[in-house]
């Protein structure tokens, strides 16, 4: 600043905590005396400039991280309530047809809670192998594919 290599800048803190402009500790006319204000003497340096302009950028980029972080969250909370809202009516509504066939089933078919409960189980192991095997190159290179592409 103003291509000094050592300049003694005085800076003055009032009462509330505020900060009186940077002044240079020879343009002050008389020794400021004020009850309210604290000053303190700081050494600048081009080296200390450089250091304060890298701490004032880093903050614009912390404060830019997390305002994106902020929206990033914010968009998904959205999105979660979007998706609750037209999903959650839905599946209720699902599963209570789905009770009521399998208590129509139950009847129709005279089985016990446990014998159904049997039947449900060796059903749902089989569901996978009726369409094949699946684990096959494509279908792993699909998986692995997914896997790299969802991290």
């Amino acid at each position: 600043m103003g291509g000094y290599e050592d300049e003694t800048r005085l800076r003055c803190v009032d009462s509330t905590g505020t900060c009186a402009p940077v002044v240079l500790k020879e343009q002050l006319s008389e020794p400021r005396r004020n009850e309210t204000a604290r000053c303190f003497l700081i050494t600048i340096t081009p080296q200390s400039l450089r250091l304060i302009s890298f701490a004032l950028t880093m903050k614009r980029q912390n404060i830019r991280t997390l305002v994106l972080i902020i929206c990033t969250f914010t968009y998904l909370l959205v999105g979660a309530a979007v998706f609750d809202a037209l999903e959650s009516k839905m599946e209720i509504t699902q599963k209570k047809i789905l009770d009521d066939r399998k208590r129509e089933l139950m009847d129709k078919y005279n089985l016990s809670k446990v014998n159904f409960d049997e039947l449900e189980r060796v059903v749902l192991q089989l569901k996978p192998h009726k369409a094949g095997v699946q684990w096959r190159f494509a279908g792993s290179f699909y998986f692995a594919i997914t896997v790299i592409t969802t991290i």
